[in-house]
C-alpha cells in the first residue's frame, strides 16, 4: 500500500514537471495521510451498516407491533371462521383509516395486494369489494395450490412434457361447476393451454369431466 502512494506521489511531481510547475509548492499527501483517509473512511462505512442494522430492526419491530395490534382488533370485531373478506372489511371500517395493504394481509393472512382491492363508498359509509374484482378472484388458485399442483405435476405439462410457460389450469372452469381445489388443477405449458381452451369454445375435442381431462392428457 505504501509503495501504492509514493508511486501516485512520483506521478504527480513528474506531472508538474512536465507542466512546469515548481515541486515544492505542491500539496501531496503522504502515505501515512492516505492511509488516514482511508481508515476514516473504512469507518465512517462500518457506522452507516450499523444503523442500517439499527433502523431496519426498528422498523421490524414497529411493523411487527402493527400487525399483533390489527390481529387483536379482529378478535373483538371479526368470528374466526370470517372469510379474508369479510375481516378486510371489518378492519377498514373499524378503523377508518387507509392500512397499508401489506399489514393488513400480514394480519389475517391473504396476498398482499388483496387488501388494496376494497374501495370506501362515500354514499354507504362502507367498505366494498368491486364485483369484477370478485368474480376474478373467485376464479383463481391462489399461490400455494398453483405451486402444488406444479410439483404433483413434476413442474412440466402434463399433456406434452413441456418444462417452459407454465400455467395452472382448471380442469373445469369455475362457470361450469368447477371450484378452487387442487384436484381441479392441472399444469400445461401456453401453447397446450391455448389449444385446450380453443377446444373448450366448441373448436375440437371437448371433455366433460376430470377423469375426461385425464383421459385427454394421456392420448
Amino acid at each position: 500500500m505504501e509503495d501504492s502512494s509514493i508511486s501516485r506521489i512520483t506521478y504527480r511531481k513528474l506531472q508538474a514537471y512536465r507542466e512546469g510547475v515548481n515541486v515544492d509548492d505542491l500539496q501531496l499527501d503522504s502515505p501515512d495521510t492516505l492511509e488516514q483517509v482511508k481508515a476514516q473512511r473504512a469507518r465512517i462505512q462500518n457506522e452507516l451498516a450499523d444503523a442500517e442494522e439499527e433502523i431496519k430492526g426498528t422498523r421490524d419491530r414497529l411493523r411487527n407491533e402493527i400487525v399483533e395490534q390489527l390481529r387483536d382488533i379482529l378478535g373483538h370485531v371479526s368470528e374466526t371462521e370470517d372469510t379474508s373478506k369479510s375481516q378486510i372489511i371489518a378492519l377498514k371500517e373499524t378503523l377508518e383509516s387507509d392500512l397499508r395493504s401489506d399489514l393488513i394481509a400480514d394480519a389475517i393472512g391473504c396476498s398482499s395486494g388483496y387488501p388494496g382491492k376494497f374501495q370506501w363508498q362515500e354514499q354507504t359509509q362502507s367498505v366494498v369489494l368491486p364485483e369484477g374484482v370478485e368474480k376474478r378472484r373467485k376464479n383463481r388458485f391462489s399461490e400455494s395450490q398453483k405451486t402444488k399442483i406444479r410439483r404433483r405435476d413434476d413442474h412440466q405439462c402434463i399433456k406434452c412434457s413441456s418444462g417452459s410457460e407454465l400455467h395452472v389450469h382448471h380442469i373445469i372452469p369455475i362457470d361450469s361447476g368447477g371450484d378452487n381445489e387442487i384436484q381441479n388443477g392441472a399444469t400445461l405449458c401456453k401453447p397446450c393451454h391455448n389449444r385446450l381452451h380453443r377446444w373448450n369454445s366448441g373448436f375440437g375435442e371437448d371433455y366433460s369431466t376430470i377423469t375426461e381431462f385425464w383421459t385427454w392428457a394421456e392420448k
